[in-house]
């Protein structure tokens, strides 16, 4: 299914280039509505890249705090054990003032535009990323006086996805049950959506019939993904002694998504076909304060967001 579809409402575009560049998801509608000067400010959910990857694609800033620390009341559950709820907004500051409201937290707003002078950042490259870009990156990092040092991110056997069909029917019952939703079985809602499988189902639900097959799900294996996750992140951080680090777009979310660290993308320019870019901060468990700091610097020295 092409990200940014719904059965009810058809396929969300990405305003920078329509119906050719994906507005990416899971939160795809919310990146655009900022995008796109519907709302300054939206709420995203994240599982694994589900508000980095959109954000990024749409020119956005797109904040996952740390794990529990935003309220997720009435949000439905992918995985209820990995979930994320975050704001997407148009600026740095726009997000951190959305946290606050989401979360209670009180942290200061007095961002300083030189905060990531003195940081130790780490830059994880991919084999598929653009080149150039990670290199402008470095440059950039470097010339707001950042130590900058290349480092690896072990994702091996840290598995997100491939666990939403051992929870996602318990969960989506629980979650049908405790807000009168008016089908509060998924085995009904796989009946519901064959009715009419034209609107309802066109590409399918081959991942809901193989999570209807689940009688006793196995949270372990998330669990597991959770402190492997927690295990690489403490020793990535410790080892290099990093304050943060960074990639392109959404290319390493997998492992800040099961561990639960915060993330945030800022907005880096364009890339080939005009596509928006994203360079995506991760800070340790509990910093996401600091997290912004470092994201508002680097987005005060970039302006790197577009408009489509």
């Amino acid at each position: 299914m092409p990200a940014g579809y719904s059965g009810r409402k058809g396929q969300t575009v990405n305003p920078f280039g329509p119906l050719k560049l994906s507005p990416s998801g899971s939160s795809g509608g919310s990146a655009v509505a900022v995008t796109a000067n519907l709302v300054p400010v939206s709420v995203g959910t994240e599982t694994d890249g589900s508000i980095i990857a959109p954000a990024a694609a749409n020119s956005v800033v797109g904040l996952k705090p740390t794990r529990k620390e935003a309220l997720s009341e009435g949000v439905f559950p992918l995985i209820k054990q990995i979930d994320t709820v975050g704001p997407i907004a148009k600026s740095v500051r726009d997000a951190a003032i959305a946290y606050q409201a989401m979360s209670g937290e009180k942290i200061s707003l007095n961002f300083e535009r030189d905060a990531l002078r003195g940081k130790k950042i780490g830059v994880v490259g991919y084999e598929y990323n653009d080149k150039n870009m990670l290199s402008e990156l470095r440059e950039n990092l470097q010339s707001m006086g950042a130590n900058v040092e290349n480092v690896e991110l072990d994702s091996a056997g840290i598995l997100v996805f491939n666990n939403i069909f051992q929870s996602f029917k318990n969960d989506f019952e629980e979650y049908a049950e405790n807000y009168d939703l008016p089908i509060k079985k998924l085995d009904r809602l796989l009946k519901y959506n064959r009715e009419k499988p034209g609107r309802r189902i066109r590409y399918g639900q081959d991942l809901l019939e193989e999570a209807a097959q689940v009688e006793n799900p196995d949270k372990s294996i998330a669990e597991k993904a959770i402190q492997k996750a927690n295990g690489v992140l403490t020793a990535l951080f410790q080892e290099n002694q990093l304050d943060a680090f960074v990639f392109l777009n959404s290319s390493g979310t997998t492992v800040p998504a099961a561990a639960g660290y915060p993330e945030l993308t800022v907005p880096f320019g364009t890339g080939k076909g005009n596509a928006p870019q994203g360079v995506t901060f991760v800070a340790e468990s509990g910093e996401d304060e600091k997290l912004l700091n470092m994201g508002y610097s680097f987005e005060a020295h970039t302006q790197g967001r577009r408009v489509p």
